[in-house]
């Protein structure tokens, strides 16, 4: 939307703002919120929320123009502003409707119903294919390095939809262990081959601390590649590593998550989405 469009909508109450939703704990809330409200969760994502940031209408994509049954966007927004208006008491009983039964419907498996869809996450993984394709069209090719084992699935995924040449080679490195305690990192298994000259990009399903990031990169560093950069799916708001990651889906709050290669003591792994676990 462009600004011209938000100021003649803030002509009257209530004032709309735009926003673009960078945060990923965002899109933990307001994903469980759409599906509450009686819509599909998905990517890109439109949330209505009252001035104290309660959901109480979204949906998926509303296009600049009528398109069918599509309302506009800015037809959208003014149908909402009439019935904010008009219907305030209405949209506020939505709104608290909507938060309780996010609040009350726990995920199963032990982990809550903020998550991120694996549409959401297959948009991210296509999105950073592009720029890394991009960034990497004039090089003969890339020595990608996944970390095993939570960098499994995200590789996979994001290596099918590269447009350069590559070739996939993996480390193991241990930090976690069985415990949710992290202690020394230690390099479990080694790569194949040497990596002098090469243009190498790590393959992080996560970065927490940033230890185990840190520690990869200086090892790396040290074998004379060409170049080196790093790529990771989330990012915490806790990490403290001075490794910069070129390429980040995600950051997220400081919590446990598992699903899509993540796990907690080997399991969820292979879950199709990210979840939050429950305290």
């Amino acid at each position: 939307m462009k600004p011209a469009q938000l100021g003649s909508l803030n002509a009257g109450p209530p004032p709309i703002e735009e926003d673009l939703a960078a945060r990923v704990d965002s899109i933990f809330e307001r994903c469980p919120a759409l599906q509450v409200i009686g819509k599909q969760g998905g990517w890109p994502l439109s949330i209505f929320l009252t001035p104290d940031r309660k959901p109480f209408f979204g949906g998926t994509y509303y296009p600049p123009k009528d398109r069918g049954d599509v309302p506009a966007f800015t037809k959208v927004l003014s149908d909402i502003v009439g019935l904010w208006s008009h219907q305030r008491d209405q949209v506020e009983r939505i709104a608290e409707h909507v938060a309780r039964s996010v609040q009350q419907q726990a995920g199963p498996r032990g982990f809550t119903l903020r998550q991120l869809d694996r549409e959401i996450v297959a948009q991210a993984v296509g999105e950073l294919a592009d720029q890394i394709s991009e960034d990497y069209s004039g090089v003969e090719r890339i020595y990608i390095i996944g970390v095993l084992k939570g960098a499994f699935i995200f590789l996979a995924d994001l290596t099918r939809q590269l447009r350069v040449p590559h070739v996939v080679d993996f480390m193991a490195l241990s930090s976690y262990g069985r415990t949710t305690i992290s202690g020394a990192v230690r390099i479990v298994m080694d790569l194949r081959e040497p990596i002098e000259g090469q243009h190498v990009l790590i393959v992080e399903d996560i970065v927490d601390s940033g230890q185990t990031l840190s520690y990869l990169h200086n090892i790396l560093r040290g074998r004379s590649p060409a170049s080196l950069k790093t790529c990771a799916l989330l990012q915490k708001e806790r990490n403290k590593s001075d490794v910069p990651i070129d390429y980040l889906g995600f950051r997220i709050p400081d919590v446990w998550v598992v699903g899509y290669g993540l796990d907690f003591a080997d399991k969820h792994r292979t879950l199709p989405y990210i979840a939050e676990m429950k305290k």
